[in-house]
């Protein structure tokens, strides 16, 4: 287990085009984040990708870092 992303806070919102969100929430667990269903003061970064709702505006309003699944996959080394 690598623990590169271990200060992050992930929270994934919309669907991806190559892996579901569970998915992409046990890669960023392998990486040693935590991941929360939520977006809260402790959310580091939003995952969104299509068709993202609540959590985007949620999201914007607190000024949290919002990267899409590419990004995610490139944090990831994927």
């Amino acid at each position: 287990m690598s623990s590169d992303l271990k200060d992050e806070v992930f929270t994934f919102t919309g669907s991806f085009d190559s892996m579901s969100r569970e998915e992409a929430s046990a890669k960023a667990k392998l990486h040693g984040a935590r991941v929360s269903n939520s977006v809260s003061r402790s959310t580091t970064i939003l995952v969104c990708g299509i068709n993202a709702g609540d959590k985007l505006v949620k999201a914007r309003k607190q000024g949290i870092r919002i990267i899409d699944e590419y990004e995610f996959k490139q944090l990831i080394k994927e």
